[in-house]
């Protein structure tokens, strides 16, 4: 029950300051002759360390949370583009391939929660329900393999969306792209990503990437609602 419950449960929120790297890593570039100084790579150790704001109002200029939760990584000396489209766009493609990664590893932990207890009660026969009734009696390992085998194709559909949503929207901008000089490649690089992405407008336009993390997801949580229903069906008194 660990298991389904760790898979069942992702932090949503991140500092949303990874996508800043990419620009620093491009400052290094001799045709890159600016000075970048935000250099905040979530996770690392020159990520500065700030405690969180206490709640207050909004000002005026302040025009969401991102841009409040960005202002500690603004620097005076900094050209490049802090509160854009792109910068959005790339932090929620970043957050969705780390909760990709951290799914697969969470499926593949619940296979083999289920496959070792198969394996421990490979002659144990339990009741198989259909309409919430007692139908036909079948072997606890074959039950618990089905959900093995959903799970494998549940993995199979987000190794297959993370391939085609790891592409870097940074240096997009607002729309039509960047006035500095920026390496595309390197940026996407730095990142982690396959490539940048080939146009600017689809780039920070298009959301087709969020659908597909909502319906491989959804799928999941379909096969883990099913597997819940067994242990509650299995723990009520008939």
């Amino acid at each position: 029950m660990e298991s389904i419950a760790a898979l069942s449960s992702t932090s949503i929120f991140r500092p949303p300051a990874s996508s800043f790297s990419g620009y620093s890593v491009s400052s290094t570039r001799p045709r890159f002759p600016l000075t970048l100084r935000m250099k905040a790579v979530h996770g690392s150790e020159n990520a500065p360390q700030a405690d969180p704001p206490s709640p207050r109002k909004l000002s005026y200029g302040e025009a969401d949370l991102r841009t409040v939760s960005l202002m500690p990584l603004r620097d005076s000396q900094s050209r490049s583009p802090t509160i854009s489209s792109c910068t959005i766009v790339t932090d929620f493609r970043l957050w969705c391939r780390d909760a990709i990664d951290k799914i697969l590893a969470r499926i593949k932990h619940l296979q083999v929660s289920l496959v070792t207890l198969a394996l421990k009660n490979e002659g144990l026969i339990v009741p198989g329900y259909t309409h919430l009734q007692r139908a036909q009696p079948v072997l606890l390992r074959h039950l618990l393999l089905a959900y093995a085998e959903e799970l494998e194709r549940d993995a199979g559909r987000l190794v297959d969306y993370r391939a085609r949503m790891n592409f870097c929207p940074l240096g997009a901008c607002a729309l039509a792209g960047t006035g500095l000089p920026i390496d595309g490649f390197m940026t996407s690089d730095a990142l982690g990503f396959t490539a940048p992405l080939r146009t600017s407008i689809d780039a920070v336009s298009d959301r087709d990437f969020v659908l597909d993390f909502l319906s491989v997801n959804a799928i999941t949580a379909v096969h883990l609602s099913r597997l819940g229903e067994e242990w509650v069906l299995w723990a009520t008194e008939h």
